[in-house]
């Protein structure tokens, strides 16, 4: 597909590059361990952790999760035009978002010191706030201290700049912030709602597509 083209997945993967021996970390509203076809060809990790009821039911309740899940590591046979880029990387489910998407700062804090702590190579946070927080930033630098990458997502409020934790990238030479692109008759822009690098000063600002995506949501949507 002509998406994938674009985004360089073919590329990527013809180079080797598949996401074989990464863990990645998804601090999200969990997984729909429900669905049969998407959970064919994923390696979930052992650590899958619930941080709001403390527990390893990771089980989502929003889709939130899935989705985000799901364009990282579906299995790229399992049909419905869902392609994970990585889809050989093992997936560590960290449930810090509730079934609405709310979510404590102190628990998104709780589940990056443990993604770190239990091997993770990646962590994935589609989710953020406006405003800096001192327990975050503390966070963010424990990862950045034992080169952990940390990808978060810039906002979807048209802002100036990105929303927090992806504002960090700012700081820490290991976050990549990433905003959402779509396709326009000029090429490739800026998605109105996306948040912008808002700095001068050069950091890890990517952007990729965010509109139009097919991925798996709950209940085998």
């Amino acid at each position: 597909p002509l998406y994938l083209r674009e985004m360089g997945f073919t590329a990527a993967w013809a180079n080797g590059f598949t996401g074989k021996g990464v863990v990645i970390a998804d601090i999200d509203t969990g997984f729909d361990f429900k669905n049969y076809v998407l959970t064919q060809g994923i390696d979930f990790s052992a650590y899958n952790w619930n941080f709001i009821d403390h527990n390893n039911n990771v089980q989502d309740d929003n889709g939130h999760g899935t989705m985000t899940a799901s364009e990282m590591v579906a299995d790229p046979h399992t049909g419905y035009g869902v392609y994970g880029a990585a889809f050989d990387a093992e997936l560590m489910v960290l449930k810090v978002l509730d079934a609405s998407g709310k979510g404590s700062v102190s628990n998104v804090c709780e589940a990056i010191y443990y993604a770190v702590d239990h091997g993770a190579d990646v962590i994935n946070m589609s989710l953020g706030q406006h405003y800096p927080n001192l327990q975050l930033l503390t966070a963010m630098k424990y990862a950045w201290s034992h080169d952990v990458v940390v990808v978060a997502a810039a906002g979807n409020n048209g802002g100036n700049s990105p929303s927090y934790p992806a504002a960090y990238g700012q700081t820490f030479s290991n976050v990549i912030a990433v905003g959402a692109s779509e396709n326009s008759h000029s090429g490739v822009d800026l998605a109105s709602f996306s948040n912008h690098a808002g700095s001068t000063q050069p950091y890890n600002y990517v952007t990729a597509n965010g509109v139009d995506l097919i991925g798996f949501g709950i209940d085998n949507t």
